[in-house]
């Protein structure tokens, strides 16, 4: 989906990367998000991005950290692929999901946007585009079929033609971006390294959902 000749490669991902917070807005590797860009400093960071590497780390704000401006320790960078700039002075992006990152430090010194040092080391995974579920209850037809049931608890359409045109790992990423859990649960999946177990925990969430319906809308895919 977002691989291509300008994905850099994993060795070349940047040691320190601009990051994005914003709550409930998520990005997987192989997953794309649209972004409207309005705010002077990420106005200010995507300018910068665009003559460099495009590379913008989405993270969550951490509720339960120290301070308002904490934030969880593990997000996703995606690559700028499209932008449009508007009359009115903003930004619309999108954002192509490449790998996930633990930050490091904080390494802002004269932007407004924040910036850290990141390590991506226990996410090469993120790039083997052949991962496949193998666990029973985990397959993806296992998986596709609490889809199903999980969106009619919801009372919500799905979209399995498009679902049924990806790949394992993009199918696992794409509900983990759409499926609109709250974010303490998001964050769990984001931080799952391996497609198995990001699928479990996919499934444990969508099965308790299940028994537990809330007029929480499911987003199309």
């Amino acid at each position: 989906m977002t691989q291509n000749l300008f994905t850099p490669k994993f060795d070349d991902l940047p040691a320190e990367i601009p990051v994005f917070p914003l709550t409930g807005a998520i990005l997987m590797p192989e997953t794309q998000l649209p972004l409207n860009i309005f705010e002077p400093r990420y106005l200010s960071m995507i300018n910068d991005v665009l003559s460099g590497h495009r590379i913008v780390g989405m993270i969550q704000p951490d509720a339960n950290g120290d301070g308002g401006d904490a934030l969880c320790a593990t997000g996703c960078a995606g690559r700028v692929t499209s932008f449009n700039e508007t009359d009115d002075g903003r930004f619309i992006i999108l954002l192509s999901g490449v790998c996930r990152f633990d930050t490091v430090r904080e390494t802002t010194r004269d932007t407004d946007y924040r910036t850290f040092a990141v390590d991506w080391s226990r996410f090469g995974a993120d790039y083997d585009l052949d991962q496949s579920l193998q666990r029973d209850a985990t397959s993806r037809e296992a998986l596709l079929k609490l889809v199903e049931a999980f969106g009619a608890a919801r009372n919500a359409k799905v979209d399995f033609d498009s679902l049924g045109k990806l790949n394992d790992l993009q199918v696992v990423n794409v509900l983990v971006c759409g499926l609109g859990f709250e974010p303490p649960s998001v964050q769990g999946l984001i931080e799952s390294v391996s497609l198995e177990d990001r699928a479990e925990l996919l499934s444990g969430l969508m099965q308790f959902a299940i028994h537990e319906p809330r007029d929480t809308d499911l987003r199309s895919h």
